[in-house]
């Protein structure tokens, strides 16, 4: 299953970057360099860039492409090493200073196998985690100045069995070049 919608979010990611979005290349396409707090990455803490394009035939309506790293680190009273997380991410932004974003992300992380009985019930880690998340997101951007992002709405499934469905939230803080 998660073969699929990998493969379908990599189609997608393909025929839109391919899509006829007609850029004029020194007015609009921007860029930004973050670090953000939980969200995509599924991590305590990632750096994230991003590649932002403007889609002229509808006023004030973005296409951002993006990706980074993540990290979580282990806790060694259980004996727990610590995560990387690498999300690649496709949204929409919609608006001028104040956007409203609507995303999709695909999230590898990894790790090690661990089961963590301090849970009811005991809570599964796997070596290698996939993800998929819906993202709604506000954006404050000001160009070539500071930006920050609040996701308050994440909606994920991974292929963790013991974790199939969970909600997730995002904080990030950067710079729009």
């Amino acid at each position: 299953m998660y073969k699929i919608l990998s493969t379908l979010f990599f189609v997608f990611t393909l025929s839109m970057i391919k899509a006829q979005i007609n850029l004029n290349e020194n007015e609009h396409i921007k860029q930004s360099l973050f670090c953000e707090v939980a969200g995509s990455s599924r991590s305590i803490i990632s750096l994230n860039y991003e590649r932002i394009f403007y889609i002229p035939k509808v006023e004030n309506l973005y296409l951002s492409i993006r990706t980074g790293l993540g990290y979580t680190p282990g806790i060694k009273s259980k004996n727990l090493k610590g995560t990387t997380s690498v999300p690649a991410t496709v949204s929409f932004l919609y608006g001028r200073k104040h956007f409203v974003v609507l995303g999709i992300d695909y999230t590898s992380t990894f790790g090690q196998d661990f089961v963590d009985t301090t849970y009811t019930p005991a809570k599964l880690y796997l070596k290698y985690e996939s993800s998929i998340i819906l993202n709604l997101a506000y954006r404050y951007m000001q160009y070539k100045g500071v930006m920050f992002e609040i996701t308050p709405v994440s909606l994920i499934w991974t292929n963790n069995p013991s974790s199939k469905f969970i909600w997730g939230f995002g904080f990030g803080v950067g710079y729009a070049f």
